[in-house]
């Protein structure tokens, strides 16, 4: 595992020593990603497991254009099974529509609103005892680049964020629900950390792994964005950046970052030496 530094903070008022850590695990498609999800998510109730919760607005604007009825959507050329129940919010005909709907439901939520979600429910299931500590493991896909900012560690939005909402109400954008975390973490006196985690994979072994059946599931005609690995460097850049200027608000007066002592906050491990000595690395 190389790592650079492993902390990076969002100043929430009012920190205290009760502290939620989200990880953002930025990886390329067939770098055991979905692994260290399910890890994750069996640490027990102190952890959540996002599983890409930005993978419906990408969806929608690779194949809809950023349009909810499909009308003006531009399409890039990519498929995937179950696409419109997935952006529609609506259990497939194959599935147990009473016992999956809220699956299928959950999916319309914007990225910020599933954080919220997550935060909100650490914060209740430790309200009894003087913890509060919790772990937010977000898996994010390096093609999720551009629709994430990584000043604020949260969704981008513009005038344009409603047209993959799944209702056209204030209280449904992705500026609503940052503003609506900052004031749960406020009102319930924990501080909110993010930490930035780069899965990597040998390229060949993530090139050879899109052939045969796995790449039935993309069409047999993956998207160049798609691979993701190109994008991971993208996805480094602007972590490093964006930490680069945070360190300079916090440090006007140092001359550069190595007179300052700083370091970009990000880690990064290999899937292969993850999935040979998992506890080393």
């Amino acid at each position: 595992m190389a790592s650079q530094s492993n902390n990076s903070e969002i100043a929430i008022p009012n920190p205290s020593g009760r502290t939620i850590t989200i990880i953002h695990c930025w990886s390329a498609p067939r770098s055991r990603s979905t692994a260290l999800l399910y890890s994750f998510e069996a640490r027990g109730k102190d952890t959540i497991a996002l599983d890409e919760p930005l993978y419906r607005r990408w969806l929608q604007e690779k194949i809809r254009g950023g349009g909810d009825d499909g009308s003006n959507g531009k399409s890039y050329g990519i498929s995937r099974p179950y696409a419109e129940p997935f952006l529609k919010g609506v259990a497939p005909d194959d599935e147990d529509a009473e016992k999956e709907s809220w699956r299928w439901e959950r999916e319309k939520k914007c990225f910020n609103e599933r954080v919220y979600d997550a935060v909100a429910s650490i914060v209740e299931q430790n309200s009894s005892s003087d913890g509060g500590e919790g772990v937010i493991f977000i898996k994010q896909m390096a093609k999720f680049a551009n629709l994430f900012d990584f000043e604020t560690n949260y969704e981008t939005y513009t005038s344009s964020s409603s047209k993959y909402s799944h209702e056209h109400e204030q209280s449904n954008q992705p500026s609503h629900w940052k503003h609506e975390i900052t004031n749960l973490a406020t009102k319930s006196n924990i501080h909110i950390r993010h930490k930035h985690v780069l899965l990597i994979r040998d390229p060949l072994s993530v090139l050879a792994s899109w052939m045969g059946k796995s790449g039935q599931v993309h069409g047999n005609n993956p998207h160049p964005d798609e691979v993701g690995i190109v994008q991971l460097l993208d996805v480094y850049s602007k972590i490093v950046g964006a930490s680069m200027t945070k360190n300079n608000a916090n440090n006007p007066n140092s001359a550069s970052t190595s007179q300052s002592g700083f370091n970009p906050s990000v880690v990064v491990i290999d899937s292969d030496d993850l999935a040979a000595q998992p506890r080393q690395s």
